[in-house]
């Protein structure tokens, strides 16, 4: 496995953390947003899955200022089934991600490659993290 940050080679040094302040008070839709999908992909439409699946990642953490972080990974016995966690500023930051043009490609980019899909919703209650980005090759 190689980390990189978005194409240039990445170190494994730190870097540091920025806390979120707490959204005691804030209304509802101003409430960072955290959600939890799963998928199974179609084995001969994995690699092209994850193509589509980077350029999202990449597109969104790079261009969207209400995307905090989105991870994916596989489950070690079968590549097939992929973990999707993504953390937005609030419910205005998710909203405007499924309407970007570029998660409607990526939508478009996987018919046809999925075999399921389970999107579970939930409030994030503790999420830590040091500012860092890596891709497997």
């Amino acid at each position: 496995m190689s980390c990189q940050s978005f194409g240039s080679e990445w170190s494994w040094r730190s870097l540091p953390a920025k806390p979120l302040p707490p959204h005691r008070g804030l209304s509802r839709s101003r409430r960072r947003s955290c959600g939890f999908s799963s998928f199974v992909v179609v084995s001969d439409d994995l690699e092209a899955f994850m193509v589509a699946g980077r350029k999202n990642v990449q597109t969104s953490v790079r261009d969207e200022p209400g995307v905090l972080s989105m991870h994916c990974v596989a489950d070690k016995s079968d590549p097939t089934k992929l973990y999707v966690v993504e953390v937005y500023e609030d419910e205005d930051a998710y909203r405007s991600h499924v309407e970007s043009a570029h998660f409607r490609d990526f939508i478009n980019a996987i018919k046809g490659k999925v075999i399921s899909r389970r999107v579970i919703e939930t409030n994030p209650k503790m999420v830590g993290s040091k500012q860092f980005a890596w891709t497997e090759q």
